[in-house]
């Protein structure tokens, strides 16, 4: 059987690479509503790296509104800190 902690890394990859794709698609379309929920789910998931930075450029630049997103600069979460997300797991399981 494979456990999460075996697989944490690339299942993590996967839905960092699809909630992207799905921002992408967004803007590609001119939602931008919905591209900067994604965005906003994302980084409360994930945090900031360089891939949603990039993103939220293309972002500003297509809608010329900046992000209001503020992060404590004292705490970096790690990649895995999807894992304790009550986004991605509900608690009551």
């Amino acid at each position: 059987m494979i456990t999460l902690d075996a697989r944490k890394e690339k299942v993590g990859d996967l839905l960092r690479v699809s909630f992207q794709t799905q921002i992408k698609f967004f803007l590609s379309n001119t939602k931008t509503k919905a591209a900067k929920s994604v965005i906003y789910n994302y980084i409360d998931i994930f945090t900031k790296d360089v891939e949603i930075i990039n993103l939220m450029k293309e972002y500003e630049a297509q809608t010329n509104k900046k992000l209001a997103i503020t992060l404590p600069s004292e705490e970096v979460p790690s990649r895995d800190a999807w894992v304790n997300s009550s986004i991605i797991f509900d608690s009551r399981t």
